[in-house]
């Protein structure tokens, strides 16, 4: 035997799970380093514009407008260039976290495609898992490994890309709601809309795992890498749709009515749900169900523990399937 087989052979033989771990850390090394340069570059690219929009909320800040800059107009402008002027202005850097946001929205179909459907896909494709099994590496063993390293490293670059993100949006959020709400401003950049919902919190980083793990086990069943990543797209297209549509029946919702003056008692930016009319009967008014905006913390956690359960699940399914399979 060669030294250098002799040297493989001894890593993966040696201490669970190190021989492994070295052996996956071998294998995708490269893909390591891109996803760390992306992730840096990514988290460069919104210091640099949360700066930028920072900036320039310092310099045109003017007092909250009733009902929105229709409100304001008319009055003694706020600022040299007026509220109008100054929400304008705001427009392109408010929909520059927008358009990150629906750009971030593709990350875990993008992690499903290219990380998580070639995971298993090609190596039992190409027939190399055999020579990891004959070396006294077990299946489950290896399919644990090679599914956790990239799953740790997943949730690592996502937390950071949305936590930056998080940190990007936050002015944003808080100086569009000066200029009114969604419903009379387009310039606001509401919470529940799924660009920024979807691409920040705890959220993000659930489904990017899930993308994951849907990725690994269409290449599990499938055995066939480019199948796989199709399949993949599908799956994980169609698990953020159904977050976005079942966003409002996560959490329970609030019943307000309509004050006698005609006004909603409810704070800017807030989620409208179901709206009802009264039939004109004395000592009733408009009611209509809504998510104030506190509740963006506790929808982000449900989803996003809807995200890591089904994962685990598909992991448990995947070592399951890997134990059942012939060689």
């Amino acid at each position: 035997m060669s030294t250098p087989t002799a040297g493989i052979r001894g890593r993966l033989l040696g201490p669970w799970p190190g021989g492994t771990v070295w052996l996956v850390r071998r294998q995708h090394r490269s893909a390591f380093r891109a996803g760390a340069a992306l992730v840096a570059a990514a988290i460069a690219y919104i210091v640099w514009r949360r700066w930028e929009l920072t900036s320039f909320i310092d310099a045109h800040a003017f007092p909250a407008c009733p009902k929105g800059v229709a409100g304001c107009m008319g009055g003694t402008p706020a600022t040299p260039r007026g509220v109008e002027g100054t929400a304008q202005g705001y427009g392109g850097l408010g929909d520059a976290v927008v358009r990150a946001g629906q750009a971030l929205l593709a990350l875990p179909a993008l992690i499903g495609v290219f990380a998580g459907a070639p995971l298993f896909a090609r190596e039992l494709e190409s027939g190399t898992h055999k020579l990891v099994w004959a070396q006294s590496v077990g299946r489950v063993r290896w399919l644990l490994v090679k599914l956790l390293l990239p799953a740790a490293s997943v949730t690592a670059g996502t937390a950071g890309v949305a936590a930056a993100y998080h940190w990007w949006w936050a002015p944003a959020q808080t100086f569009s709601r000066k200029l009114g709400d969604y419903q009379t401003n387009p310039y606001v950049v509401s919470w529940w809309q799924a660009a920024p919902f979807n691409a920040t919190g705890p959220l993000a980083v659930g489904l990017a795992v899930l993308g994951l793990v849907i990725g690994a086990t269409a290449g599990l069943l499938l055995r066939r890498t480019v199948p796989a990543m199709a399949v993949a797209l599908g799956v994980v297209v169609a698990a953020q749709w159904g977050a976005t549509a079942l966003r409002g029946h996560l959490a329970s919702s609030v019943v307000v009515t309509k004050r006698e003056d005609g006004v909603w008692p409810v704070p800017r930016d807030t989620w409208w749900g179901s709206e009802s009319r009264t039939d004109g009967r004395p000592g009733t008014r408009d009611w209509a169900e809504i998510h104030p905006p506190s509740d963006f913390w506790r929808i982000q956690w449900i989803e996003a523990g809807i995200c890591l359960v089904l994962a685990a699940a598909l992991a448990v399914f995947c070592v399951w399937w890997i134990r059942r399979r012939p060689v």
